[in-house]
C-alpha cells in the first residue's frame, strides 16, 4: 500500500513524499517500527517507510562495488603493455572458451566491462579519446606480457571467421595513446616477442663469432710464429 502526500516545502524529496507500508494493513495499524522520519519534513511530522533506507544502503553498496572495479580497471591500465577494445556479436561458447584460453597462455587478460567503469577509469588516469569507442557491447584485452598479443589473437579470431562481424576491432591502447583500428592492424602484424627475441639473439651472435673466429686464428699464428 502507498500513500503520496503532498509537501509545500520538502528540500531532499522536492514537493512529494511517498510512504510505502510494507505490511499488508491499514495505515491505522502501522507500528512505529515501520517507519522513519524523514528529516526534511519533520517539523511537519511526515515518516518514510524504511523501505527508502533499504533502498539508499543497497545504492551505498553499489556505489562502493563499483568504486572497487573501477580500481582495478585502472590497475590493469597501469601495468598493461596495451590494450584492445573489440565488440562482439554472436560469438558461441565454444568460440569465446577457445578464446579465453588463448589469451590466457599469451599472458593476457580478456574481460567484459561496463563503458561507464571504464569511461571512469580512464578519466581518473588523464586519458582521452575512447569516449566514442564506449558504446554498445565492449571486451577488453589487457596484454601484459607482450604489446603484440592482444591484437593478434583478436585479428586472428577475425581471418579465421572471415570477417563476419562477430569480433571487431574499435580501437586500442598503448603507452597511454589512443591506437586507431588499422594502427591495432599493423600491431598485429608485428613479429611477436619470442621472434624478436631470437632475431635479438642471432644478431648478437653473429659478430661473437666471428670474434671468436679472429682470436682462434691469431692464436693460431702466434703459436705458428712461436
Amino acid at each position: 500500500m502507498i500513500i503520496y502526500l503532498r509537501l509545500k516545502k520538502s528540500l531532499c524529496h522536492r514537493q512529494l513524499v511517498c510512504i510505502r507500508i510494507q505490511r499488508q494493513k491499514p495505515p491505522a495499524e502501522v507500528q512505529a517500527h515501520d517507519l522513519i522520519l524523514c528529516p526534511c519534513a519533520m517539523h511537519m511530522g511526515f515518516f518514510l517507510s524504511t523501505a527508502g533506507w533499504k533502498v539508499n544502503q543497497e545504492m551505498s553498496k553499489n556505489f562502493e562495488a563499483k568504486k572497487v572495479v573501477v580500481s582495478e580497471i585502472s590497475e590493469k591500465l597501469k601495468n598493461c603493455m596495451s590494450m584492445v577494445v573489440v565488440s562482439y556479436n554472436a560469438i558461441t561458447v565454444a568460440e569465446v572458451t577457445e578464446l579465453r584460453n588463448q589469451f590466457r597462455a599469451a599472458g593476457v587478460e580478456y574481460v567484459v566491462l561496463k563503458n561507464t567503469l571504464v569511461r571512469r577509469a580512464l578519466d581518473d588516469m588523464g586519458i582521452t579519446g575512447l569516449d566514442d569507442v564506449l558504446e554498445g557491447p565492449n571486451a577488453f584485452a589487457f596484454g601484459m606480457t607482450d604489446p603484440a598479443a592482444p591484437a593478434k589473437i583478436v585479428y586472428d579470431f577475425i581471418n579465421k571467421t572471415k570477417n563476419d562481424g562477430r569480433m571487431t576491432v574499435k580501437a586500442g591502447l598503448m603507452d597511454g595513446e589512443v591506437l586507431s583500428v588499422d594502427q591495432v592492424k599493423a600491431l598485429s602484424e608485428l613479429p611477436s616477442k619470442e621472434v624478436l627475441l631470437s632475431r635479438l639473439v642471432g644478431s648478437l651472435q653473429a659478430p661473437v663469432a666471428k670474434l671468436v673466429y679472429f682470436l682462434e686464428a691469431l692464436r693460431k699464428q702466434q703459436a705458428g710464429e712461436e
